[in-house]
């Protein structure tokens, strides 16, 4: 049974994890939301929202993710997802996903993205190339429920704050499950006056990852209104 749920962790990003809120509540597909929060304040402003925000501390920040995937193991997630606080997915990426889960698919990833740098204005097409090409990003991951109990709901390394996203792909690799991979880019991650983890300098310097400026009406599909 197709039960899709969105699991985000979240730090000092109100405004754009407010946006990214109220972009899943529009999508073609409707997801439950997990979020994982580590401020009190924040905790108490997020119970305004139709969803499910747990407290865990934000460091290591592996161990705050898997709080998350154990609050969401609650909700027999099929598929789960797995989404930053500051990216947007384009509004039929639930259902277009939940259908590939539906019909057998156990693993489903993005090789590819759209950035929104907010200082210059600029849109980036971001792509994995070289000894990446075929490892999906952290952000866009999808898990069937029968993957999720196949790994005991262990996605992530609760003592690291890097490298998150090795553990749980390697674990989809042993199990055997070919990962099904979308080239195309269907998230926009939006760099704004928030921390980021990956800023878009980095993007442009990494050998492995390709990046080219786009226009901007290459956003309009996410629905997302540049207003931070």
């Amino acid at each position: 049974m197709i039960n899709p749920v969105v699991l985000i962790a979240t730090h000092g990003r109100i405004q754009i994890t407010t946006k990214n809120i109220e972009s899943l509540q529009r999508q073609t597909m409707v997801p439950k939301i997990v979020l994982v929060v580590s401020d009190r304040e924040e905790l108490e402003y997020y119970k305004r929202f139709n969803i499910t925000v747990v407290h865990s501390i934000n460091n290591p920040v592996g161990r705050k993710w898997q709080v998350g995937v154990n609050a969401a193991s609650q909700l027999d997630p099929n598929p789960l997802f797995i989404l930053g606080s500051d990216d947007i997915f384009a509004p039929d990426y639930i259902e277009r996903v939940s259908k590939l889960i539906d019909i057998g698919e156990g693993f489903i990833g993005l090789t590819s993205w759209l950035t929104l740098d907010c200082k210059s204005g600029y849109v980036y097409n971001c792509s994995y190339r070289n000894r990446n090409v075929d490892f999906p990003i952290g952000s866009g991951k999808a898990f069937s429920l029968k993957v999720l109990k196949d790994m005991r709901f262990k996605l992530f390394d609760s003592t690291k704050d890097k490298g998150l996203d090795d553990l749980s792909f390697h674990k989809v690799i042993n199990l055997r499950v070919t990962p099904h991979l979308i080239r195309t880019p269907e998230l926009l991650c939006v760099k704004g006056r928030w921390q980021v983890l990956n800023t878009v300098d980095a993007y442009l310097r990494s050998p492995n990852i390709e990046s080219k400026k786009v226009g901007r009406s290459v956003i309009n599909k996410f629905d997302y209104n540049d207003t931070i």
